[in-house]
This record gives structure tokens, sequence and C-alpha cells, in this order.
């Protein structure tokens, strides 16, 4: 009863500490990057009545989930939507570092330590802030993850069918948050499958109900997407493999949300290798010992079994994803935040369970020192990174955007010009006013020339000329690698620089006609 009340204690005060913590970093509101403009625009979209669409077509790219909870949040808010995304991105740090010290305690059976080892490290990692800091939809996704996880390991542990409907429902919601959630599916089935003391038939249909409960609102989704949008995701099947680079990523993102260290690749590499082979070690430990085989029916395995078929196949679709679809996914920590934390649940189990069984306890405090090690590694970073937040803000967010004096006269100009900008969604989301990207050059998602460059660029420029449009090149927009550049823009291109501020430049023929002031008193030309 003392061990129960304690870890209740330890969970409540790890959530809390985790939502005030966010909420004193995003203190002027979340972190806005382009994909959050989509779920921003796409719940400003639902509150005023006109379905999940963005800039007036079906919202298909991304899936629902987040826009609605950012819809959902906003409700409480006003109809705030930033403030609503600041509210919902501090309660689920709060939730998803409460939930992550759950699965530690289960998994480690019932230590306290193990628990806030886990807590500790989600809550100083750089990558696991960011998410929670920034409008994107990995931390719902997280908490779907960690939610479905537990419920199925609980339903393992002691089948009871409202414990499996609601899992697979978990597991359809986050894929409903992320495409690239599908991975849970075959991890969940594989669990079902595998684990458990029920005749095989018996698992073989857990696991084809929770796939098929899973799958019904997706399935919902991608109809309604085809009905009203005649697409089911809004991207075009292209091969292009995975590269080395692409490895090479891989690698360096998976070893620094342990070790944060500059050094070679071929370091994170070995790194890495030790890491998995300690952890093959001790499961075939376990196996020997009749460990894994005794307790195959608890949540104790089930939870980490988990863990570990999600990580490969999250990575699985992640590459067929870049492979096939999307050639501009990047491996990077916000990807990848939602399956490391998980990874982290097994590593507690695998080390905490082989000091039991082999009455090593050397093994418990050693992995327990390299956890605080990596703990005080990433720690100093993740606080520069959330005190630069809570001063500067991050993204569309940020003072560097809000003080921006291009985006300032684009604010003052006739709302009915278009724009074409290498930044649309930053206009549309600060100024409100219409945008639309310049002609690529190259297709991101598939890494084919754009052969009818010329000609857009052509149709462009006869817009401008006639008065009809302008063109804002925004220098603070470095990645997008695959637009022309502002030299290209003025080398290609017969249009005089109308405006050069310090982060942009305007193309036109002539100066748009501003809008009148709404309090002609205290308006000022935005220069």
């Amino acid at each position: 009863m003392n061990r129960r009340a304690g870890i209740s204690a330890l969970l409540v005060l790890a959530g809390v500490c985790g939502f005030v913590l966010m909420l004193w970093i995003t203190q002027d509101g979340p972190g806005v990057s382009p994909d959050s403009t989509t779920y921003i625009e796409a719940a400003r979209s639902l509150l005023s009545g006109n379905g999940l669409t963005v800039t007036g077509k079906p919202l298909t790219h991304y899936p629902p989930a987040y826009p609605l909870l950012l819809a959902a949040a906003a409700v409480f808010q006003g109809g705030d939507i930033l403030e609503g995304g600041r509210i919902l991105g501090a309660l689920l740090f709060g939730v998803n570092t409460a939930l992550l010290g759950l699965a530690a305690y289960i998994c480690s059976g019932r230590s306290l330590l193990a628990a806030g080892l886990a807590m500790l490290i989600f809550l100083f990692s750089p990558a696991a802030g960011s998410v929670h800091y920034m409008a994107w939809s990995e931390a719902p996704f997280l908490a779907f993850c960690l939610t479905a996880f537990l419920l199925v390991s609980l339903y393992i542990a002691g089948p009871t069918l409202y414990l499996l409907i609601l899992g697979s429902l978990m597991a359809g919601l986050a894929i409903l948050t992320r495409y690239s959630g599908a991975g849970i599916l075959p991890a969940i089935a594989f669990s079902l499958l595998l684990l458990g003391d029920r005749p095989l038939k018996h698992r073989a249909r857990d696991a084809a109900i929770a796939t098929g409960i899973a799958l019904l609102p997706v399935a919902a989704w991608l109809t309604r997407n085809v009905v009203t949008a005649q697409t089911t995701t809004d991207r075009t099947w292209a091969i292009h493999p995975l590269s080395s680079e692409h490895a090479r990523r891989l690698v360096s993102t998976l070893h620094d949300f342990a070790f944060p260290i500059a050094g070679p690749t071929w370091m994170k590499v070995l790194h890495l290798a030790i890491g998995a082979a300690l952890f093959a070690t001790a499961l075939a430990i376990l196996r020997r010992r009749g460990y894994t085989k005794s307790n195959v029916h608890s949540s104790h395995v089930g939870l980490p079994a988990l863990s570990v078929f999600f990580f490969p196949a999250y990575i699985a679709v992640l590459a067929v994803s870049i492979s096939f679809f999307d050639a501009y996914i990047p491996l990077d920590s916000r990807i990848l935040v939602p399956a490391v934390p998980l990874l982290t649940v097994a590593f507690v189990w695998a080390a905490r369970s082989t000091a039991q069984v082999l009455n090593r306890r050397i093994i418990w405090c050693g992995f327990v020192f390299f956890a605080v090690i990596s703990i005080g590694m990433n720690a100093r970073r993740a606080v520069s990174q959330a005190v630069d937040m809570h001063e500067n803000g991050a993204g569309y967010t940020s003072r560097y955007w809000r003080e921006s004096e291009t985006i300032s006269y684009l604010s003052g100009i006739d709302g009915t010009l278009t724009i074409y900008s290498n930044g649309p969604e930053v206009i549309r989301f600060l100024t409100g006013k219409p945008a639309v990207t310049i002609p690529v050059k190259t297709f991101a998602s598939t890494g084919k020339l754009n052969a009818d460059y010329e000609h857009e660029l052509g149709r462009m420029c006869a817009k401008c000329r006639a008065g009809e449009a302008l063109v804002a090149y925004l220098e603070g927009i470095t990645w997008r690698w695959y637009l022309p550049t502002a030299e290209d823009i003025e080398s290609s291109s017969d249009l005089p620089v109308l405006k050069r501020f310090k982060d942009g430049t305007v193309y036109a023929i002539r100066e748009p006609t501003s809008l009148p002031p709404a309090f002609p008193e205290e308006a000022t030309h935005p220069q």
C-alpha cells in the first residue's frame, strides 16, 4: 500500500512539474513551424464551421487527430488556437512524463527508482521538450502509443475485452495522429500472438480483433479523403530508396538521444552496437534462465515486448515512406522521438530483470550510473533550449518573425493581391494575407525536376506585371533547397526589386495599394 501511494505521488508530482515547466517555457505561445500552420489552419477552419480544410481544400496530407485536439483545446480558451495549443502541449508533457514513469515502474517490478529515472530522462531530453513546446503532432502521438501499450499489456496479463477494445482504439488514434504510426499495428499483433498463456487460436483472434478495431477510424478517414479530395493521403508514388545519408542521420540521431557528443559516425555506430549487444545478451540470459517464459503472461514482460516490437516496425514504416512516398522525411530527433522513450522502457526492464535473475546488483547500478550521465549531458542543452524558448519563442512565433520588417510591410498591403513567396505559410499565419509558393525547381517528395518550372515562373511574373501579385522572398526560410534562390529570381525574371529589407526582398512592378489603418491617429507606415 505504501509503495502504491509512493508511485502515485511520484507520477502526479512529475506530471504537474512537466505541465508547469512547459507553461513557463511557452509563455508567449507554442512554437510554430510550416507543419504547425497547416494544423492551425485546419483547426480554425473547423471552428468556423468549414470542416477540416486548409486554404479552401480538404485536409488530407496530414491526419486529423491533432487539428481536432487543437480545436477542442481552443474551445476552452475562447477560440484562441495558439493558447489552446500551448495548454495542450503542456498537458501532454505532464501526461507523457507520468505515463512513461508508470511504464518503467511496471517493467522494473515496481521500482520507484526506475520510474524516477525514466521520467528524468524524458524531462531533460531536448527532443522530448521540443515536440511539446512546438505545435506538432508527436506529443499526442506518443500519448496514444503509451496508453495503447499500457492497456494491451494489461490485457495480456488478464484478458478483459474492454482493455483490448480501448487499447486498439488508442492505437487507431495514434495512426490518426501520424500516418507513420501504422508501425503500432504489427507491434500489437505480434505481442498478442506471442505472449500470454491462452491457446494460439485465441491469441490469433485477439490480434485480428485488435488490428480490425485500430483500422476502423483510419479507414473512415481515408474514405472521407477519397470522397472529398479523390486522394487518400495526397502523396505520390515514386522510387527514391534510402541513401547512406539517411543511415548516417539515423545513427547520429539515435546516439544523440542518449549521449549528445560530437564524434565520427563510426564511433556512434560502435556505441549503438555495444548497447544493442548488451540488450541482446540480457535477453539471452533471461530466456536461458526461464524468466521470460515464466512471465510471458504478465504486463511485466508484455510492455517491454510491445516497445521492442514497435521500434523496428516504426523505422520500417519510415523507410517505406521515404523510399516510395516522401523522400523529404528527415530522420531527425522530431521524427524519432515517439519511438525512443518506449525503447528506454525496454532497456530499464532488461537491466533491472537481469540484475534480479543473476542476483548481481552491480548490473542495475551500472545502468543507473550511465542513465545519470545521460541525463546530465542532456540537461545542459535542454535547459539552454528551454530558456531560449521562454525568452525568444520558436519558429514563426519567435521574436525574429514578430519583428520582421518584411512581414510588417506585407501586413499593410492590399489583401486582394496574391503574394508569391518561399515562405507562404508564415505570411498567411502572421498576416492573414493570401500567399502561395513560388514555382519549385525540384519536387521535394520525389526528388524529380519540375519540367514546367520555366512556364510557371513566367506565369508568376506575368501576374506581377499585371499588378495582381508580388514576390516576397524571406531570408529566414533557409531549408527549402528545392525552391529557386533570390538570385535565381532576379536573374531569370524581369521583376525589379521594390523593397529590400534586412530579412527579405519584395519584387514587384509598382508599389501595391496600402490598406487604410484601423486607427489613423496611431498608425505609422510599417517600414
